[in-house]
This record gives structure tokens, sequence and C-alpha cells, in this order.
């Protein structure tokens, strides 16, 4: 793959499996600096799962991850991961509530000390919007926000919640500071979830399917904040299903079939004049279904 000095992220020959199941079976992808990319694709084909690779939430079995000056290979997919590796990972996992990984057929802790430190620096300039939100319900809007820059960055918590009420105003909820998550519409609580994520200051956004859970007139408040960002030149993809976004919204559009890129381009190149009968079959579905 040919590598442009102003990619932000370049990914080689990902694969990733669960047990026997290959999910990733080589991507290669790109993104360049500020640019807003849309993966599109059916489900089970690999998406969110390629998410998660990108920040580490899932653990890559091999090929080459590189983000903000981070890079991460694996030459070898059975390699194990190390027990530290795993709790340091747990960690985090519990953090934004999500499952645990399995340490079952982890036990070899030969995972070095390097890919550790980089897996941790790389979370922390990736930011990321999970399909459920995973919003603490018993604490408000404020303390959500502030959560991750007091945990996981040691910040003070004036420094913490100044910042917080600043990025709440970005995306328009300053007013619900003090609500819990049970208190707020779909689109107001993915709006929260959005700031929690930039509380860290992520050098890219990474969303998962952000509006698939919301009424059809929630939709537009989510879509806008991002759009926002894309204009004021933050990294974002996005895995959506929403046709009319990535058509509109995008720098780029990926189109992804049984975990690999089978195409990618411009929107207009993409909607318009696919290369590939998969990509002109899958688009078609959406198109009969207006």
């Amino acid at each position: 793959m040919k590598e442009s000095q102003d990619n932000i992220i370049t990914v080689i020959g990902l694969h990733k499996s669960f047990g026997d199941v290959p999910v990733l079976k080589g991507v290669d992808f790109t993104v360049k600096k500020g640019e807003l990319v849309s993966i599109i694709g059916g489900s089970g084909c690999g998406k969110t799962t390629f998410l998660r690779c990108l920040n580490c939430l899932e653990i890559f079995d091999a090929g080459t991850i590189r983000i903000a000056g981070i890079t991460l290979t694996r030459h070898n997919p059975k390699e194990k991961l190390g027990k530290s590796f795993m709790k340091k990972a747990g960690d985090l996992r519990k953090m934004v509530g999500m499952p645990v990984l399995s340490t079952k057929e982890n036990r070899d802790d030969n995972l070095d000390d390097d890919f550790l430190l980089k897996a941790h620096t790389l979370r922390t300039r990736v930011g990321m919007l999970f399909q459920n939100l995973n919003l603490f319900p018993n604490k408000t809007v404020l303390e959500n926000v502030t959560a991750g820059p007091i945990i996981v960055k040691k910040e003070s918590s004036d420094k913490a919640t100044v910042t917080a009420v600043q990025i709440l105003e970005k995306v328009g909820m300053a007013e619900y500071i003090n609500r819990y998550p049970s208190e707020l519409s779909g689109g107001q609580a993915q709006r929260v979830a959005i700031a929690r994520a930039l509380a860290m200051s992520p050098q890219v956004m990474l969303y998962d399917e952000p509006t698939s859970a919301l009424d059809p007139e929630l939709v537009q408040e989510v879509l806008q904040v991002m759009t926002n960002l894309h204009e004021e030149g933050m990294t974002q993809i996005v895995v959506t299903h929403a046709m009319h976004f990535a058509r509109d919204a995008s720098d780029k559009v990926a189109f992804m079939h049984d975990g690999v890129i089978l195409e990618e381009g411009t929107p207009e190149q993409l909607f318009n004049n696919p290369k590939l009968e998969r990509t002109q079959a899958y688009l078609n579905i959406f198109r009969e279904s207006r």
C-alpha cells in the first residue's frame, strides 16, 4: 500500500478472528487528517470489529495499524496476549461498560511491553462512540463527561469540569449538566456520549452506528454535531447505514464486505459509479427501499 505523509490512519493487512471464525481478512485502509470517512456494508461484514481494532478494544491478530504517530504491528495471529496486557485492556473496557475480554486462551505473558505501552497511548488518541452508548446511569451528564479525564488522564476535578462544560456547550448540552441519562432523549444521550469521548482530547473519533437507535426526528441533531466537528478539522470514521449522511457529509466512503474493504472513493464515485457489481447490488437495496 502506498502511504502518504498526510495520512493520520494507515491500516495494512489487518486480520482478526474469534476462535476459528475469521472476521477481518486483510483490511487495507487509509484516512487523511481531517477527513470524515463513512464505512458502509451489510451486517456481519466486520465493520464494528474493525472499529474496535482501531482503538485496541479488540486486539487484532496480524497486520499493522498506524494512527496519530503510533504504530502497532503483529505478525503471528497465534501470538498470545500477555496477562498484564489483558488486565489493563479489561480495566479500560470496564470503565466504558463493555464486557471484559476472555483470558482463557491468553495465559502466556509474551506480548512485549512496547506493544502494551503503544496500545495504551493509542487509546488516548482515539475516541469512540459505542452503539449502546454505555453512559453511567448513576452519574450526571457532567460526571459522565469528566470521568475519563479524571480517572485516565489524572486531571484535577476543576480542570476536567471546565473542559467538560466547554465541550457540552459545543454539542448543545450545557443546560443539561445536572441531569441523569434516564432523563435525556436518545439524541441528547448520543450528544453526551460524543462529549465524553471529546473530553479525552482525541485526534480521531470513531462512531459505531451513531443514529441506529434514534427516532428519525432525533437523527439530524446528532449528525449535525458530527458535521460541526468535521468543519473544525476532526478526523472521523463512521460505521453507518444512514446512506444520505454517507453520501452528503463524507469525504470518502468505503464499502466493506466479508471482512475486507472491497471498494472506496468519494461519495460521488461510490454512489454514482461503483466499479464492482457487489457494491452496486448493496447500494441498490437502499435505493429500492426509499
